[in-house]
């Protein structure tokens, strides 16, 4: 589909799904979010942490990204969506992002 190739050249998603997500920068963001919420009660931190990690795979992992055209459908759902238009099912296994300028 060409709105997804549109998609991933302007959002720049590092993986596919968020089990792809290296997990050195999970856990970067993990100690971020957990230096950042100090001083709260642990129950509270470990659900901010959680929604903090649920915000860093929205913008990392194209499956969990709001679509460009319209932020409130993510590529997920866009693809199930497409998939039931044409009644079969649309899976994305990987992608290349090529810009000029950029180290590989």
């Amino acid at each position: 589909m060409k709105d997804i190739a549109l998609h991933i050249a302007a959002a720049q998603p590092i993986c596919v799904s968020r089990d792809e997500v290296p997990a050195d920068k999970v856990e970067t963001e993990r100690e971020i979010s957990r230096d950042k919420a100090k001083g709260k009660p642990e129950n509270i931190i470990e659900k901010i942490v959680e929604g903090q990690l649920d915000k860093f795979f929205s913008t990392m992992a194209l499956l969990e990204q709001g679509f460009i055209k319209d932020p409130d459908q993510t590529i997920k759902d866009l693809l199930a969506a497409k998939g039931k238009e044409i009644g079969d099912e649309l899976t994305i296994r990987r992608f290349s992002r090529f810009a000029i300028g950029e180290d590989a």
